[in-house]
């Protein structure tokens, strides 16, 4: 159906090394856990082009603060500063272009 859209299903951060050398304008990272969304957010960040968007499914659940926690460390230490957070429970942050 979507044809340029690829998934590469495995535990994080095992397959990392399959897809190190692309460039992304979407990731949707389902992850709960603290560790694995901390290893995605460094892996793909820098990898993100600007405008790209990082997804973070469970990042407004009370009771899976791990993904929310990275989230917000990574967020911390990029131009971008903050999280959106969405009244469904996920979180984005949209990658600045280098100029804003």
């Amino acid at each position: 159906m979507f044809r340029s859209i690829r998934y590469h299903k495995s535990w994080i951060p095992s397959r990392f090394c399959d897809v190190g050398d692309l460039q992304y304008s979407f990731v949707h990272i389902n992850v709960d856990i603290n560790q694995p969304t901390k290893d995605s957010l460094e892996f793909f960040y820098p990898r993100l082009s600007p405008g790209g968007i990082l997804l973070s499914d469970d990042y407004g659940y009370h009771t899976r603060t791990g993904a929310r926690t990275a989230f917000d460390d990574l967020a911390a230490t990029t131009p971008e500063k903050t999280v959106m957070r969405l009244p469904t429970g996920q979180g984005f942050l949209v990658k600045r272009w280098p100029c804003d």
